[in-house]
């Protein structure tokens, strides 16, 4: 059942109420038109028999009733119209039996055999009831018993006929009702078939499509919300839409989870490395204070230098005051001088320079080590140089 498509199970299902309803209503409209037709039967057939023959009976009856009244009057006081009455009576009565020939073809046998029947029992009747009349009692209670017979005989065979056609009609009557009762049972087990199969189809489209699709629409939900379990999965073994809807979202589900993995995966790395370059800012930052202190201690040797050339430069302009009359060479000596505190004002200008650019390039502090020892050796030779014009 699974490995049907949604639309073959909606094709199959009304497929099987197309053809539950089609059974039903080819069943209801055979027993509809038995009953129409049974109906028919008995209205226009049934009845009329059943009537033309309460009328034979009643022919018969008054053929009788007409000769013994004739034979009881002899004819007498204008009573004599009895025969005339008699005679049409028999003529009903024969009209009759034809009749009840073309209309029950089928019980021809027992009209067949009434007829004889019949025409002894009007023939003996009216030779008794002339008899009465021409001979009186006497002649007439000799023909009575003969009369008595041929009635006896025509009653018996008008009360089979009339038997078997009452019997016959009670029976289409039943077997049409019980034809009714059958549709009618019929019409009630198909409608409960027909509510069961609905009630079933329901329960399986509960099941099978309305179940899956919450499902699907619970976890798109979770998803949707950003509390979702990823690891769940829906049913994908199913062989229809909804088996390959459930399988594209659980393989849509997977490629989630393995992208939330691997950006989780990014996340921690990148919070390592976060970590890590917080320790080297830290670091740097030591490494930066430590580089502004060794600078502004050069700065300040710097500032001792430049008094200390200023001071080498006051004593040389003394010295060379003094020895304004000293020899040529002292002369010379002088020139040495000057050209030397051009010189140190040159280096004191050229460390000033030096300080604004080791305070702009703090970062460069790994080539302090070695500023701060030429620095010392000049710093030497300059008092050694103060030390020699001293001197």
């Amino acid at each position: 059942m699974q490995s049907l498509t949604i639309r073959n199970k909606v094709v199959a299902t009304f497929a099987l109420l197309f053809l539950l309803l089609a059974v039903q209503s080819t069943f209801l409209i055979v027993q509809s038109d038995r009953l129409q037709k049974s109906s028919n039967m008995i209205a226009n057939r049934d009845q009329v028999i059943m009537a033309s023959t309460y009328e034979f009976q009643i022919a018969v009856i008054q053929v009788q009733q007409w000769l013994t009244d004739i034979s009881a009057t002899r004819g007498m006081d204008g009573l004599n119209d009895g025969f005339d009455k008699a005679a049409a009576s028999y003529e009903t009565a024969q009209r009759l039996i034809d009749e009840l020939l073309v209309l029950d073809a089928e019980n021809a046998s027992a009209y067949e055999s009434i007829k004889p029947a019949l025409e002894s029992f009007y023939s003996v009747g009216k030779g008794m009831a002339e008899t009465y009349v021409r001979r009186g009692a006497v002649g007439g209670n000799e023909k009575m018993p003969e009369f008595d017979a041929a009635a006896g005989t025509l009653i018996e065979e008008v009360d089979n006929l009339m038997a078997f056609t009452k019997a016959r009609f009670q029976d289409r009557l039943a077997r049409q009702s019980i034809a009714a009762e059958l549709m009618k049972q019929t019409t009630f087990v198909s409608s409960i078939i027909f509510l069961v199969m609905m009630i079933f189809l329901v329960i399986v489209a509960l099941r099978n499509i309305l179940v899956p699709i919450n499902k699907m629409a619970k976890l798109a939900r979770d998803l949707a919300e950003g509390e979702g379990d990823l690891t769940k999965r829906l049913d994908d073994s199913r062989r229809d839409e909804l088996g390959i809807t459930a399988a594209s979202i659980n393989l849509f589900v997977a490629k989630t989870q393995e992208t939330i993995r691997a950006m989780s995966s990014v996340a921690r790395e990148m919070a390592n490395a976060a970590q890590h370059l917080t320790s080297l800012a830290v670091q740097t930052d030591e490494n930066m204070s430590s580089q502004l202190q060794e600078s502004q201690q050069v700065a300040t040797a710097m500032s001792e230098m430049l008094a200390s050339a200023q001071e080498v430069a006051r004593n040389t302009s003394d010295t060379a005051a003094e020895t304004q009359g000293v020899n040529e060479e002292s002369r010379s000596g002088k020139v040495d001088i000057e050209t030397t505190t051009d010189k140190i004002e040159a280096l004191a200008a050229e460390m000033d320079e030096a300080q604004r650019v080791v305070a702009e390039l703090g970062e460069q502090s790994a080539n302090i080590g070695s500023v701060l020892d030429v620095i010392k050796g000049i710093s030497e030779q300059t008092n050694l140089l103060a030390l020699n014009a001293a001197i």
